[in-house]
């Protein structure tokens, strides 16, 4: 089966290419900065469909949460050229809690799963929480200088990214089966707390302080809206693991 993955040489990408080649799949992975024979040139503004040819499935992992609108975009092109591509299955990863979340790369998200339910290609979107590399790179864009700030009261439940890469290659073999159950870690984290902890932020100099947001954004991380609901399904290892091995 001949399958193209967005965003394949990615974190996620990376992980879940090997496990589609070992079911079987001719893997061809889309990417910004193609340096292998098997990668292909894959950008969000472009046009996907000269990559679509006698291609059967779309794992849609590319994104930019800078520029949320370019997701959208992007998910309505790739949605009108698989349907005229004769693609069987467009899957895509989406995230958990961005039903009424403000943040504007949660809204981007759910115009994207929008515009693929309301196509004419067979779908699939799986849910997931931050991934355990997703804190990291948080902090290092919250340092200024010796202090980080974080939002007060912001909690996550980091999932292994090989947990969601094994989930997405069940959901190729399934073909399209709608809106997957949720997953996440198996432990909720205070960033805050987190943060502190981790020896690559700051050394012994570290400060973290955590910062009030208000408005509709406090409120939706008070409220711990990017965290699993009671049917959302728990995978995968903890993020204290995760910890130990930085």
């Amino acid at each position: 089966m001949n399958t193209l993955v967005t965003g394949g040489s990615g974190d996620l990408g990376s992980r879940l290419v090997p496990l589609l080649r070992a079911q079987g799949h001719n893997v061809v992975i889309g990417s910004r900065t193609p340096q292998a024979d098997d990668e292909v040139r894959y950008t969000l503004e472009a046009d996907p469909t000269p990559l679509l040819d006698r291609t059967q499935v779309v794992v849609h992992l590319a994104s930019d949460p800078v520029k949320p609108k370019r997701d959208f975009e992007a998910v309505e092109r790739l949605v009108g050229a698989c349907a005229r591509a004769g693609v069987d299955h467009l899957v895509f990863i989406s995230i958990v809690g961005i039903d009424e979340h403000p943040l504007p790369y949660y809204r981007a998200k759910l115009a994207c799963e929008e515009a693929i339910t309301g196509g004419d290609v067979g779908w699939t979107i799986l849910r997931a929480t931050q991934f355990h590399s997703f804190l990291p790179r948080i902090a290092e864009l919250l340092r200024k200088g010796p202090v980080t700030f974080v939002p007060k009261g912001y909690r996550v439940q980091p999932i292994s990214g090989d947990a969601v890469a094994g989930r997405l290659a069940e959901l190729v073999a399934a073909g399209p089966s709608g809106r997957a159950r949720d997953i996440g870690g198996p432990e909720i984290v205070g960033v805050a707390d987190v943060i502190r902890k981790m020896p690559t932020i700051g050394g012994k100099d570290r400060r973290v302080f955590s910062v009030r947001i208000p408005g509709k954004l406090g409120k939706a991380f008070k409220d711990g809206l990017n965290l699993l609901d009671e049917e959302g399904e728990a995978v995968g290892g903890g993020y204290s693991e995760y910890l130990e091995s930085l």
